[in-house]
């Protein structure tokens, strides 16, 4: 099995606003390569670092914009994009396993973004 991955420019905010909204927010994500369509839900989302290593390293260089940040005293690294934490949507579309890529987070004092980064497709 292989992982193709797709980074989008510009980059598309799906949700911006407030917190109640941001965690509740779900929405239909057409996957280009495929012709088909995902629905994210961002309660679901998970974070990063609950992937593997090499799966994290890959989202990093094939995703433009994410950055790798290391803490002092702490073992585990942070990825982020404009300073939001990137999470990870997972789902099966016919048999192929589609992780959609987004940087989620409060970006400002009570309002919350979640911006599309891409998504691999492993088939």
């Amino acid at each position: 099995m292989t992982r193709e991955f797709y980074n989008f420019k510009p980059k598309k905010t799906l949700y911006d606003g407030t917190e109640d909204g941001f965690y509740k927010f779900n929405m239909k994500i057409d996957i280009s390569k495929t012709g088909k369509h995902i629905i994210f839900y961002n309660m679901t989302a998970k974070p990063i670092w609950e992937f593997d290593s090499i799966f994290q390293r890959k989202i990093s260089n094939e995703i433009s914009g994410v950055k790798i940040i290391s803490h002092e005293n702490d073992n585990m690294l942070s990825y982020k994009y404009m300073n939001l934490d990137v999470y990870v949507y997972s789902d099966n579309v016919d048999g192929c396993a589609v992780n959609i890529i987004v940087a989620a987070g409060e970006s400002q004092p009570s309002r919350f973004k979640i911006i599309l980064l891409g998504y691999a497709i492993k088939k």
